[in-house]
């Protein structure tokens, strides 16, 4: 298998990974500090962008059964994404990348999904909320692609797949 194929499924691994870790923390917390999250916001915010999309008035079942795979998969693919992009990555880049898609939220899918959902994000405990759990999907998908790709190379190279680990194979 190609390099940059690997390093797009390690990537996706990782990001799935680190949407459940994120999912269950958010769910977590919009049970038992209902205040600070009184919805899980991104499958809120999934599932009423989907409701617009069908279109529906309201979040049902159905909308609600689509936007919690479209929730995996857009951590997947932006994790994959970014494992073939990055020449490496830890927590710190993923961290980074957390923070990157929090911003990407809060300026365009939350506006997008209607006024029902920026309603409740007008107190700053839902902002302050995703971002940590931004956070905590980053970091996660940082730690997992490093472990991953330190595993291929024990001795001690950065990465296993970096873009030029080729040319600097063939200078040796």
């Amino acid at each position: 298998m190609k390099d940059s194929n690997r390093r797009f499924w390690i990537g996706a691994a990782a990001g799935l990974i680190a949407t459940f870790a994120m999912s269950v923390v958010m769910m977590v917390e919009s049970i038992f500090v209902p205040q600070f999250l009184p919805e899980p916001l991104p499958f809120a915010l999934l599932a009423r962008l989907v409701g617009r999309i069908l279109p529906q008035d309201t979040v049902d079942g159905v909308t609600l059964a689509l936007a919690i795979p479209l929730h995996f998969a857009y951590g997947a693919l932006w994790a994959g994404g970014t494992a073939v992009s990055a020449a490496h990555i830890n927590w710190k880049l993923g961290l980074l990348i957390g923070l990157g898609m929090w911003l990407i939220m809060a300026i365009f899918l939350m506006p997008l999904a209607g006024g029902a959902t920026f309603a409740v994000a007008t107190s700053p405990w839902p902002w302050i909320s995703t971002l940590i759990l931004h956070a905590i999907y980053g970091a996660t998908f940082g730690a997992l692609v490093d472990r991953a790709t330190r595993a291929h190379h024990p001795h001690g190279e950065p990465d296993a797949v970096a873009p030029d680990a080729f040319e600097r194979r063939l200078q040796h």
